[in-house]
């Protein structure tokens, strides 16, 4: 995932406004994402479970966010693997990878 937050004017913060510009570039420089995400794979015994996440980055998120807020940015493993381009969980035997990359389920999770 190359994306990029472009031209973004954040909310003020003391030593600035934190800003991007046409190529998703602060003005020292670094890059800045346009999504954050994460992978997690869980084995209970002989099963296992995935579940992703893709969160946007923008203004409004909270610091501490719910579990109704985490469950907004849930996604199956598959769908971040197309928006990443990464193949997560590579090294499980291919029938399993498969199963549990192709979905998920938010109620399997103790939030």
């Amino acid at each position: 995932m190359n994306e990029l937050l472009k031209n973004f004017t954040g909310t003020k913060v003391s030593g600035g406004t934190p800003t991007t510009d046409e190529n998703g570039f602060t003005i020292h420089g670094l890059a800045c994402p346009k999504y954050y995400f994460m992978a997690v794979l869980a084995q209970k015994g002989d099963s296992f479970q995935a579940i992703g996440f893709l969160v946007e980055h923008k203004e409004g998120h909270p610091r501490n966010p719910s579990a109704d807020e985490l469950k907004q940015c849930a996604v199956s493993i598959d769908e971040l693997e197309k928006k990443t381009g990464i193949d997560f969980f590579c090294n499980l035997p291919d029938n399993i990878e498969e199963a549990v990359e192709a979905a998920y389920d938010v109620n399997a999770w103790a939030w």
